[in-house]
């Protein structure tokens, strides 16, 4: 039996750290728009509460994927160390068919410091030697953060793509949003949807102006054919050809961030692979999203099928609305 989805991309441990108000303190400039993090230097900083997850975009969204009922798989380079043991055995609870993981080297690492329910990352990629063997056919391919190296596989990824009749979601991370749009342009071309958030979208497309129409069109260019922006707390934004699509965020008190893209994607994907239209699929992502943001770590939040539907139902029209690009 065919896989529904297979996510191909990089695995880490994170370690969460909680500081207390008290320890630190933010510094913006005077228009609020360029903000720091402020430890003092050389101390010791107390932590209240210390938090250890498996994360990394593919592993977020095939726990993901697998909580909506979807058969998931995931690709992955992981370390042949202790951790890499502990993130397959936290992947392999949640029922996630492992048998496409390569072990090789040591396991990627995250630090995240939480202040104030905002988190900063400190991320350390290990290098890898990617080479990408094709698994068994799944009907959709999640293509998410690779490290430096990764678009050696592209080509691999999109062969097997139209070996397996697949669709393609590309949701670029730190070093394939550095590269720009044409070191994956066969992904691009070959892509059912795209995902990022406004600021990635500005960096990716080299657009200073954050005018999310704007920014819509111009992933839509380049090849996909659903364009997906998400925009914090100001909700997420999605767009075919011709035609934008808003939705608001669900509201809810969030304990930290982490996670908050990746359970949104896993959202809006799996309602489209549901067969929901585009507004219902940004429902399913705002009601992910809300939940992983109230609960430490990217995963804890995550929701079944049953509890989105739960949650979308106090979403209002008003919240929604469609628009021409």
């Amino acid at each position: 039996m065919a896989l529904d989805i297979i996510t191909i991309g990089d695995v880490a441990v994170d370690t969460y750290c909680l500081v207390d108000h008290d320890e630190a303190q933010v510094l913006c400039d005077l228009d609020r728009t360029n903000c720091r993090i402020c430890f003092d230097f050389a101390d010791k900083i107390p932590v209240k509460e210390v938090f250890e997850s498996v994360g990394g975009n593919a592993a977020n969204t095939a726990v993901g994927f697998n909580r909506l009922g979807f058969k998931t798989s995931i690709w992955a380079v992981i370390g042949q160390d202790e951790a890499g043991s502990k993130a397959l055995l936290s992947m392999e609870k949640e029922g996630i068919d492992l048998s496409n993981i390569v072990r090789n080297g040591k396991t990627n690492q995250t630090i995240a410091m939480v202040y104030r329910g905002e988190r900063t990352l400190f991320v350390h990629h290990e290098q890898r030697d990617y080479r990408f063997k094709s698994p068994e056919p799944a009907k959709w391919i999640y293509l998410t953060s690779l490290a430096s190296g990764g678009e050696v596989i592209v080509d691999d990824v999109v062969t097997y793509a139209h070996n397996n009749n697949s669709k393609i979601v590309f949701n670029p991370g730190t070093f394939q949003l550095r590269l720009g749009p044409n070191a994956y342009r066969p992904i691009l071309k070959n892509a059912e949807i795209i995902i990022m958030n406004k600021d990635e979208a500005m960096q990716y497309l080299g657009i200073k102006k954050p005018d999310t129409e704007i920014l819509l069109s111009n992933l839509l260019k380049l090849g996909p054919t659903i364009a997906v922006i998400t925009d914090g707390k100001n909700g997420a934004y999605a767009a075919t050809e011709h035609t934008g699509f808003f939705c608001s965020i669900v509201e809810n008190k969030p304990v930290e961030t982490t996670g908050a893209g990746d359970s949104f994607a896993s959202g809006f994907v799996g309602a489209v692979m549901s067969g929901c239209d585009i507004t219902e699929a940004l429902k399913w992502g705002a009601a992910n999203a809300s939940s992983v943001v109230a609960q430490i770590g990217p995963q804890l939040g995550l929701l079944n099928i049953a509890q989105i539907k739960n949650s979308i139902s106090s979403i209002k029209n008003s919240q929604t609305k469609e628009f021409t690009l």
